[in-house]
């Protein structure tokens, strides 16, 4: 099997090998649909909807995205401000939500299994 590639001092998801090759933005989007059972578009314009943060945070702290250069991008509306806030609290709250636990097991696990 061949080793992930990039710059291991750079990237932490291929440095830790959680990552062989990067899933594409729409194959993350279905699939976070699917887990959650609402549509993206939903996700992004419903206050307080954790579904955008959950996937946000999955993809830049275990799938190998960048937040800035990639994923602020490709959600026009959402700035890097209010991206990188739900981010973080999406990683302070799974204790208090099991679901939230859950829909990061479930991606993970749909993403490396094709």
């Amino acid at each position: 099997m061949k080793e992930a590639g990039g710059d291991r001092r750079e990237q932490t998801a291929v440095r830790r090998g959680e990552i062989g090759t990067r899933p594409e933005w729409d194959k993350m989007v279905k699939a976070a649909e699917g887990i959650l059972g609402r549509q993206w578009g939903e996700m992004i314009r419903r206050h307080g909807d954790w579904g955008r943060d959950g996937l946000l945070a999955v993809a830049t702290r275990h799938l190998g995205w960048r937040l800035l250069c990639e994923v602020v991008w490709k959600e026009p509306g959402v700035s890097y401000a209010a991206a990188s806030q739900g981010i973080r609290r999406f990683w302070k709250r799974p204790s208090d939500h099991p679901e939230m636990g859950g829909f990061v097991k479930a991606l993970l696990d749909q993403m490396s299994n094709g």
